[in-house]
């Protein structure tokens, strides 16, 4: 069964970022959907108490709320989301969730914040929180973040992985937008933004 290595004190960012380069660490020289990434899901699965995910699902979402999880987050702090919009949306709607939900570009991106991205083309952020309309989103958890850029834990992406994912940052440290798979939100503790 899969444990998280020595994280840092629960609750911080620090801590969900050790538990996702753990995991990336371990899984990220795997093919897609190796036996060692089907072992790993199986486990995300279990310890979440979720439906076993099969060759070809999408397990993205399980992969973030399993690091939440394991980043010392009880299910009432961060439940099981299958869908990003739906974590994106509560950070947005709800003042007591954990996490606070802003475009990708409201600030810099710093170490365990969760960043959202398109699959399905332009997404406003105020489209994403506005509507209920059921868009097809990627998230990865930020490891590390400089001047230059980003380094994430993503799983699924591409399909049957689990590793490491890059974005670049502009001159002013922000985001930097694509053309294709455009970022859409950024996730904070709400602990980690000061006043």
């Amino acid at each position: 069964m899969a444990t998280a290595k020595q994280t840092p004190s629960n609750h911080s960012p620090e801590a969900i970022a050790a538990v996702a380069r753990s995991e990336v660490e371990d899984l990220s020289n795997e093919t897609p959907w190796s036996p060692a990434v089907m072992a790993r899901l199986n486990t995300y699965c279990h310890d979440l108490a979720c439906a076993a995910v099969k060759r070809g699902d999408h397990f993205s979402g399980i992969f973030v709320s399993w690091c939440l999880r394991q980043a010392g987050f009880s299910e009432w702090e961060f439940p099981l989301f299958l869908a990003h919009r739906d974590y994106i949306r509560r950070g947005f709607r709800d003042e007591r969730f954990v996490f606070k939900a802003m475009p990708f570009d409201a600030i810099r991106p710093a170490r365990g914040d969760i960043i959202s991205f398109s699959r399905e083309g332009p997404l406003s952020f105020s489209r994403l929180v506005h509507t209920s309309n059921l868009f097809k989103l990627e998230s990865t958890i930020c490891l590390q973040a400089n001047q230059t850029g980003l380094e994430g834990a993503i799983g699924n992406w591409p399909e049957g992985r689990i590793g490491r994912y890059a974005l670049e940052m502009n001159e002013s440290g922000y985001l930097k937008q694509r053309d294709e798979f455009q970022l859409v939100s950024i996730l904070r503790l709400r602990s980690a933004l000061g006043d």
